[in-house]
């Protein structure tokens, strides 16, 4: 029998080890004191997640369970899962949820309140496997003229011609765009959190490859000298309504208030459904952007490098359905070679 064998037979025995604490406090208890240790080593963003998976799912449940952090099982953590999968949480969502599991339980194996962490050998869900929705060019340019006047242009705009997240576009402030050489910055993003109602706006982004300066097409440069024209002109025009707080800020209404994350998914989501358009999320206009480079040529090291991701294997898995594209003019161009 393996160490770690012996480990997690002990603790199912619940032998009186001195490591263990029989007064330990309820495992759905344990979980919130967690999350509030690590909020000053997590970004805000990454904090919020935590926060609505924490709350809303795992503490709630394990709760009624009664259970305290010593005497949580794999069989309960797998049980957990296969309750939220059959709740209609997807397989990607609750492999989220055992992660945070898996790391709290981790530090309590750290501070000597368990011996051995039963979510290491908690049977996962199988990953899902995701296919994105993109619209091609001609998708877009329709979706332009029927948001066009709405407060979703300008955001619908950026992701569609820079593909940027959504919290990029929300967090762009005038001086990161440079409109005389067509050049933009991305160095913040923007985060609601629900936990205390706050929009905030932050400077660390989710990785290196995430700070990076693109150029912009004149098409957009054109119309964000429009919008920058037009907010001046706003705030002239509504001066005793206007709220001076996001002037700096590029996505905001006709009385300076920033038009949020959440407003924007929404709002596109019935906007797309009201309009009896293709069904797409506001994400997938980033999608739609880097499958219209690649279907142009653009090779995949500078679409990674564009949209800001970690690494190449992101990218090339998101965009195979371009790669496969481009495999069947390979093999379009062979079959002219041999007639």
């Amino acid at each position: 029998m393996s160490d770690q064998e012996l480990l997690k037979l002990l603790d199912c025995l619940k032998l009186n080890i001195d490591v263990i604490n029989d007064n330990s406090v309820l495992f759905g208890d344990y979980m919130k004191d967690w999350l509030e240790i690590h909020k000053v080593k997590i970004q805000k963003s990454t904090y919020e997640g935590y926060y609505k998976v924490i709350h809303n799912y795992i503490s709630p449940y394990f709760l009624k369970t009664g259970k305290k952090v010593n005497q949580i099982t794999t069989e309960d953590i797998e049980k957990y899962y296969s309750f939220q999968i059959s709740k209609g949480l997807s397989a990607n969502t609750v492999l989220k949820h055992h992660a945070n599991i898996r790391k709290a339980l981790s530090y309590a194996k750290k501070k000597h309140i368990i011996r051995y962490n039963p979510a290491i050998d908690a049977e996962l869900p199988k990953k899902d496997v995701y296919i994105h929705t993109y619209y091609t060019p001609d998708e877009i340019k329709e979706l332009l003229k029927i948001v066009a006047n709405t407060k979703l242009f300008i955001p619908v705009l950026i992701s569609s011609l820079l593909g940027l997240r959504r919290s990029e576009i929300v967090a762009l402030q005038w001086d990161c765009i440079d409109l005389k050489n067509n050049t933009i910055v991305i160095k913040r993003k923007a985060t609601f959190l629900r936990s205390d109602n706050s929009l905030v706006i932050e400077n660390k982004l989710k990785n290196s490859s995430s700070y990076r300066t693109l150029c912009i097409p004149q098409i957009l440069s054109d119309y964000l000298n429009q919008e920058k024209k037009k907010q001046k002109e706003n705030i002239v025009k509504n001066k005793e309504q206007y709220n001076s707080k996001y002037k700096n800020f590029v996505c905001i209404d006709d009385y300076g208030n920033i038009i949020s994350p959440d407003y924007i998914t929404y709002t596109f989501r019935n906007f797309i459904k009201n309009n009896n358009l293709k069904p797409i999320r506001f994400h997938d206009l980033r999608h739609s952007f880097a499958s219209a480079l690649r279907t142009q040529g653009v090779d995949m090291k500078q679409i990674q490098e564009w949209l800001g991701h970690s690494n190449y294997s992101t990218t090339a898995n998101i965009y195979t359905h371009v790669d496969f594209i481009d495999k069947r003019y390979a093999a379009e161009k062979i079959n002219q070679l041999m007639h």
